[in-house]
C-alpha cells in the first residue's frame, strides 16, 4: 500500500516539477512559445499623430521589417531558429502593413526630395505582395505617390505589374 500512495505521489508531483525546471530554462524556444509578440501595435491611433511622427514611425516599422528578415536569413531554413524569426517577421508585418495603410489614408504617401521614405514605405507595402487583399488595398496609394512623383517609377512599375497579374488570377473576366 505504502509503494502505491508513493507512487501516486510521483506521478501526481513529477509534471508539476518537470513544468518548474521547463519554465526555469531561458531560452529563445521559451521566448518564442510565451512572447512572441508584435514590436508595435496595430490600433495606435494615427490620427492623434504629426506627419512628421508618422514619417518616423515609417522608419521605425522599416528597421523592425529588415531587423528580422535578416536574422530569419542568418539560420539554416527549416531549424527552429529561422521558423522564429520568420514568425516574429509574419507578426510584425501584419502590425507594420496595418500602420501604414493607417498613415497614408490620413496623410498620403509619404514624400521627400530623396525619396528614401517612400522607398521605405514601399519595402513595407511590397512584403505584403503574397496577400491579394493587402496589395488592392495599398495599390491606389502606391499608384497616387507616383503620380506625385513620390514613388520611383521602377517601384510603381513593379507593384503595378504584381497588381495586374494578381488581379487576373483572383478577378478572371
Amino acid at each position: 500500500m505504502m509503494k502505491a500512495t508513493a507512487v501516486s505521489i510521483l506521478i501526481f508531483l513529477l509534471p508539476t516539477v518537470l513544468w518548474a525546471q521547463l519554465s526555469k530554462q531561458r531560452s529563445w524556444q521559451n521566448d518564442f512559445l510565451f512572447r512572441v509578440r508584435p514590436q508595435l501595435d496595430s490600433g495606435m491611433d494615427i490620427n492623434r499623430l504629426s506627419r512628421e511622427s508618422c514619417h518616423r514611425l515609417i522608419d521605425k516599422m522599416f528597421t523592425i521589417d529588415q531587423q528580422y528578415r535578416d536574422s530569419s536569413m542568418r539560420y539554416e531554413l527549416h531549424t527552429e531558429k529561422e521558423r522564429y524569426f520568420t514568425g516574429l517577421t509574419n507578426q510584425n508585418d501584419l502590425v507594420n502593413w496595418t500602420l501604414l495603410l493607417k498613415i497614408v489614408k490620413r496623410h498620403g504617401w509619404p514624400c521627400q526630395a530623396n525619396g528614401e521614405r517612400s522607398y521605405k514605405a514601399w519595402i513595407i507595402a511590397w512584403h505584403a505582395r503574397a496577400d491579394w487583399k493587402w496589395v488592392q488595398r495599398f495599390y491606389p496609394h502606391v499608384k497616387k505617390g507616383y503620380q506625385l512623383h513620390c514613388v520611383h517609377p521602377n517601384l510603381y512599375r513593379e507593384f503595378k505589374d504584381l497588381f495586374n497579374h494578381l488581379n487576373k488570377i483572383f478577378n478572371p473576366t
